[in-house]
């Protein structure tokens, strides 16, 4: 996420946040403090208005509370868990696609041995009974 503030700001910010977090006591962890910033900063207006309601609600703000918020407005694991799925899915799909073009190499190369097998030149039958029975040979295949 950025931090577009500017370094006054910034700093304002950070005092705000401090303040309010040892008011309500909650332990000054770098998750804790990334969710209060972020209330300060009002540019989450959901987050705004959920940890208002609790505060407003005399709800303490427990350790779950402040999981809860990083969790849902900073954390990126709801679209990690969503990438890992669609690689998953990504990989059953060209597991099957390798699959099928592995399939059609192997008869095409059985087709192109049986094709092989039966283009004869000249010299591979020399003379009259040659090709008698490559005739035979052919016919007996078909």
């Amino acid at each position: 996420m950025d931090y577009p503030e500017s370094t006054e700001r910034a700093w304002a910010l950070a005092r705000s946040t401090l303040a309010l977090m040892e008011k309500h006591r909650i332990a000054p962890s770098p998750k804790n403090f990334a969710v209060w910033y972020l209330y300060f900063s009002g540019r989450e207006p959901e987050l705004v208005r959920t940890l208002d309601k609790l505060m407003d609600g005399d709800h303490e703000l427990t350790d779950e509370v402040n999981d809860e918020a990083y969790r849902r407005f900073l954390s990126s694991e709801d679209d990690s868990a969503a990438l890992e799925d669609t690689t998953q899915r990504i990989r059953a799909e060209l597991d099957k696609v390798l699959g099928l073009v592995a399939s059609a190499g192997a008869g095409a190369a059985d087709c192109a041995g049986r094709a092989g097998n039966g283009v004869a030149t000249p010299a591979d039958r020399p003379g009259l009974s040659g090709q008698i029975g490559w005739i035979r040979w052919n016919d007996a295949g078909s």
